[in-house]
């Protein structure tokens, strides 16, 4: 500092335009603003020091709720919420209603009674059971209903056709995994150079053996009964998954019992 006299005591020198203009100076590079009166007791410092720190600490909550509505919107989210409040803020029941299609306020509020409990155990009793309940209850339709051609019958469509083609795909794989079988035994006879009159019998034997077992043992991979009460179009295709099924019984068996390494389970 510049321009001070000499000989000034204590009380002088920190009254001093000069020591006081340098003193706000240093406290206004914390963002601690004292007025030029400033006594430098420790009740003035903690007054000016609290202003600082309210102003700041209104800055960041201002600056949190701006970049959280540039993140997810307006929205009703404060810091002060408990879990409680923010699981029942109208932000989560908007958020549950857009990302799930759901319209339904009893159904929306279980989803938010499940999430509140952080038991995702809850979510079966408290929703999915409730919501499947609801489900089959509107589809609990009579003969009759699917005799109009509307929404029963569109159902009923829905349902055939989710009973043909996952075991279509099925079926597509297992037959897959035969033919593999067929090929790996004929280039295992082509490697012990049998003669072809006998590599073609075995291979005979091999593919009798793939059609007949599973024939054999149709009545434990399904339900027989339903055979019987079906039409002829209907017995050739059940027939045929009860064929395919036996196959995927084995196969499963031999996975559960480790007789085949990891890597063969994609067949």
């Amino acid at each position: 500092m510049k321009n001070l006299p000499d000989g000034m005591d204590t009380k002088a020198f920190m009254y001093h335009y000069e020591t006081r203009y340098s003193v706000m100076t240093a406290l206004k590079e914390k963002d601690i603003l004292v007025p030029f009166e400033f006594d430098y007791s420790k009740k003035e410092f903690r007054k000016y020091f609290d202003i600082m720190a309210e102003k700041k600490h209104k800055k960041a909550y201002a600056l949190f709720y701006s970049k959280l509505e540039e993140k997810i919107g307006k929205n009703d989210i404060k810091l002060s919420m408990d879990w409680e409040a923010f699981m029942h803020s109208d932000y989560i029941h908007a958020q549950i209603q857009e990302k799930l299609k759901i319209r339904d306020a009893d159904t929306i509020e279980n989803i938010v009674s499940a999430l509140y409990s952080k038991d995702l155990a809850n979510f079966r009793e408290l929703v999915y059971l409730p919501k499947i309940s609801e489900k089959i209850e509107k589809m609990n339709f009579k003969r009759e209903d699917f005799l109009d051609g509307a929404q029963a019958s569109s159902y009923g469509d829905d349902a055939i056709k989710l009973l043909y083609i996952p075991p279509f795909a099925l079926s597509i794989s297992m037959i897959s995994l035969l033919l593999n079988v067929i090929t790996v035994f004929a280039m295992f006879l082509t490697l012990v150079n049998i003669p072809r009159v006998i590599g073609n019998t075995l291979k005979i034997i091999l593919v009798t053996l793939m059609v007949a077992v599973p024939i054999y043992y149709k009545a434990q991979t399904v339900n027989t009964n339903l055979l019987h009460q079906t039409s002829t179009k209907g017995k050739i295709y059940l027939n045929f998954m009860a064929w395919i099924s036996y196959y995927e019984k084995q196969n499963y068996l031999l996975h559960e019992k480790k007789i085949l390494p990891d890597a063969t389970r994609f067949l």
